[in-house]
């Protein structure tokens, strides 16, 4: 009998704007401390190394690129723990906010591009146009970014695909903390589905980030929400979860797609 479990490390932590050496150096730590939790997954925020400094962005060469990605997949070797972190990726001189997406050897499962780009952002990313949706162990994982949120066309698709989680990786600020969990909770309820949504802490001399890593149950019920505390968080989901809720409120079944506009 497969194992129904998994089992899951949010790290929500304050990082630093133009110092790679140190924000990768906060990661290894905190996610090596792992170790006995034994986590088949960890989730890392978005763009959680570069920062959001788009002139910085630009001084970095695509060795800087290449290396982060080499010590995320170093990283999920040495734990035996699949990665979805947020990195920025440069291919074909365009930019994009993106999800690295690694299984437990390390090797890319999938790199998500955000699709939803917000306020500035469009100033330096390109849009992405693919959907993101990964296996590990029994579970379809959905793949989203920060205002990605906000779109419940994208969520439903992910879940008609057969997602059974959705992981938002995000950078998310104050003062809009309440919209952040509350389009979770909305997105894990309406789809019937766990929501895990992982945020920064902190502040730069622009703005601060809100934090409320959160874990929403398929009922939409929060099960954790970590505030403003920076640190490395376990969660355990079940996907007996998802298919009790599933049956006892048929959303998905009472859905009526040739009403819809959209």
């Amino acid at each position: 009998m497969s194992d129904n479990k998994l089992r899951t490390a949010i790290l929500q932590l304050d990082l630093v704007e133009n110092n790679i050496d140190f924000n990768l150096g906060k990661i290894r730590t905190q996610a090596l401390a792992l170790k006995t939790e034994q986590p088949d997954l960890i989730i890392i925020p978005e763009i959680a190394v570069e920062g959001y400094n788009f002139d910085y962005i630009k001084t970095l060469s695509q060795a800087d690129f290449a290396g982060i990605r080499a010590f995320y997949s170093d990283l999920a070797k040495r734990l035996s723990a699949a990665i979805v972190a947020g990195f920025v990726e440069k291919e074909g001189g365009k930019y994009y906010n993106s999800a690295l997406c690694l299984d437990n050897n390390g090797q890319e499962l999938l790199v998500y591009r955000k699709m939803h780009l917000w306020g500035t952002e469009s100033e330096l990313f390109t849009p992405g146009t693919d959907l993101g949706l990964i296996t590990i162990k029994d579970w379809r994982i959905g793949i989203a970014i920060c205002a990605d949120a906000g779109f419940p066309e994208l969520s439903r698709s992910l879940v008609l695909q057969g997602a059974d989680v959705i992981i938002y990786i995000s950078a998310w600020v104050k003062p809009y903390d309440y919209s952040w969990t509350l389009m979770c909770q909305a997105r894990a309820c309406e789809n019937q589905i766990y929501v895990i949504g992982v945020n920064r802490v902190g502040a730069t001399n622009k703005v601060e980030y809100c934090g409320n890593s959160l874990v929403v149950h398929p009922s939409g019920l929060e099960i954790d929400n970590y505030l403003e505390q920076e640190g490395t968080f376990m969660t355990e989901l079940s996907l007996e979860e998802v298919s009790d809720k599933r049956k006892e409120i048929p959303w998905l079944q009472m859905r009526r797609p040739e009403l819809y506009i959209c």
